[in-house]
This record gives structure tokens, sequence and C-alpha cells, in this order.
């Protein structure tokens, strides 16, 4: 009986040993990933599309004065965007979230799997999230203005979460069936960035 007590308790202690190494291994490794050298590559591209380093694009002595993330790891972040385009056609904001992509997955060397991006889309934001390719009977009159629609599109690919301001939405006669697929609702913008940020989302201002 005393022996088969003792085979019992050895086999629950391994056990334990061996959940405690697993833990230990998923800890480094995450701490591993989040203290990667770098850069791990670069955003910069030539006219041929070949990566151009940052000694190259910067000159001689520029990785000593780069600082890098510290936190690569579950980082979480809310940008809105309440207006259309600027004086030379091009939309706001979005300029801003491609260089927050390529410096997390190229220059950073983050996955997709290290970080959550939530973009509110209000005010006189609101043709972005319309789709001008409707039927002539459901397409919103406003949608011919968004030619930016394989953009938005892309960057929900690349995990992007779209949420549309439903008060932006009542004030422009905004019905469902007229956005882009993927783009989803908030009841109001404000209140929603502000609840973004109490589940840990960083607010960004582009």
């Amino acid at each position: 009986m005393l022996k088969r007590v003792i085979l019992v308790l050895s086999a629950l202690l391994l056990s334990v040993i061996m959940m405690e190494q697993t833990s230990l291994a998923s800890d480094n490794d995450e701490h591993h990933h989040s203290k990667k050298p770098c850069p791990v590559g670069t955003p910069y591209v030539d006219a041929n599309g070949y990566p151009v380093s940052f000694e190259e694009k910067f000159g001689e002595g520029t990785l000593k004065l780069m600082h890098c993330l510290q936190d690569r790891h579950k980082v979480k972040l809310v940008m809105q965007v309440n207006a259309f385009v600027d004086s030379k056609g091009r939309p706001y904001g979005f300029s801003n979230l491609q260089n927050i992509l390529n410096d997390y997955l190229k220059t950073n060397g983050m996955r997709a799997e290290d970080f959550e991006i939530s973009l509110i889309i209000h005010g006189a934001g609101f043709p972005f999230v319309l789709d001008p390719d409707l039927p002539p009977d459901i397409v919103h009159p406003a949608a011919a203005q968004n030619t930016f629609k394989n953009m938005i599109l892309n960057f929900m690919g690349q995990g992007v979460k779209v949420y549309f301001c439903m008060n932006t939405a009542a004030a422009n006669n905004i019905k469902t069936n007229q956005l882009l697929p993927g783009v989803e609702y908030v009841t109001a913008a404000l209140t929603a960035l502000a609840d973004f940020q109490s589940q840990g989302y960083k607010y960004i201002q582009p």
C-alpha cells in the first residue's frame, strides 16, 4: 500500500515539474520574441522593389541611434478616422496606419498575432466604409467618393478591425447593406474610443 502511494505521489510530482517547465519555456519564448535584436528588417525599398537598409537610406551610424520597440507582444491599438481626404486627395490617416504595420511586421519582426489594431471611422470619414460597387438601387449616394475600397479591404485583410459609428450612419442615412463587407458598428465613436482604452488599447491619433 505504501509503495502504491509513493508511486502515485511521484507521478504527480513529475507531472507538476513537466507543467512548470512547459510554462517556463513558453514564457522564455515570448520574452525572447520581445527582445529580438532590432531592426529585424527594413520597410524601405528601391525603385525596383529591392530592400534598402537603414544605413543605405540614412547614412553610416544610423543603427546605433535607433530606438526600437520594447513591447512586441500582445500590443493593442485603437485609432480614429474622422476626416476623408486632404487637399491633395490623400486618404486621411491611412498612410500612418501602413507605417504602423510596416514598423511592427518588418522593422521589429512582430507576427500578426502579436498585435490588434481597431479602427473607428466616424464624422467626415464616413465615405471610407461605403461600398461603391453595389447595385444602383442599394448604393449610397456618397459611395462614389470612396475610391479607396481596395485599400480598406487590404487593411482588413491584414487583420485591422474596422468599426463604424452608428450616430454617423444615422446622420447620413447609411444602411447596413451599403457598407463594405467586414465593417462592424460601434454605438458611438467617442464612447467606443474610451471603452477600447479601458480594455487596454492604446489610443493613436493619426
